[in-house]
């Protein structure tokens, strides 16, 4: 794949986040470089960044209940798994933007002369 530059980075982490999920798997399927890749993954960060923080909204106004689909011995609130989501979105966010930032120093590297050749 080309490395890409960043506005196809921000073009497609703008399309993913403002479609949600439908956006992702059409910016991560249709991308054609790794630019357009990792703006995808951000995007969907951003996307279960707003999900938990409207989850943790509604948890804090009272208008979600405890959570009914997990083990009741270990009991979790939405509050707890909205947390748990924002964690692992900005893992996302700062995993994609490294992964960006990696590839286009690899190709600074990889297009740079030897060290021992003439300029």
């Amino acid at each position: 794949l080309p490395v890409g530059n960043f506005f196809t980075f921000f073009v497609n982490m703008l399309v993913s986040m403002s479609f949600d999920f439908i956006g992702f798997l059409l910016t991560s399927l249709l991308a054609t470089s790794h630019a357009a890749r990792c703006g995808s993954r951000s995007g969907f960060g951003v996307t279960l960044l707003r999900y938990g923080f409207y989850i943790k909204t509604k948890a804090l106004e009272g208008g979600l209940g405890p959570n009914k689909y997990y083990d009741p011995e270990n009991p979790e609130t939405d509050e707890d798994i909205a947390v748990q989501n924002e964690w692992i979105s900005y893992i996302l966010i700062m995993r994609a933007n490294a992964d960006f930032v990696r590839v286009k120093r690899m190709r600074e590297i990889v297009l740079a002369p030897p060290e021992g050749s003439p300029a």
